[in-house]
């Protein structure tokens, strides 16, 4: 994963990437790829790009993974 995407560590259950898609569009931050990474131990961790992944990784700083 490169510098395009900001990693999210987010629980492994409905509604979770529902809520990153949402935060980012209420900020008007679009989803232009998403990759599921790994699923373990109840997290899944999720590549997002955006186009414009600092404000991307401030909205979500609770989940990014760096």
């Amino acid at each position: 994963v490169s510098d395009d995407a900001v990693l999210l560590r987010l629980p492994d259950q409905p509604g979770a990437l529902a809520g990153v898609a949402k935060c980012l569009a209420d900020a008007h931050v679009d989803i232009r790829s998403m990759t599921v990474v790994q699923r373990h131990d109840g997290y899944s961790v999720v590549a997002v790009g955006c186009n414009d992944n600092a404000e991307a990784r401030a909205l979500l700083k609770d989940v990014v993974l760096r």
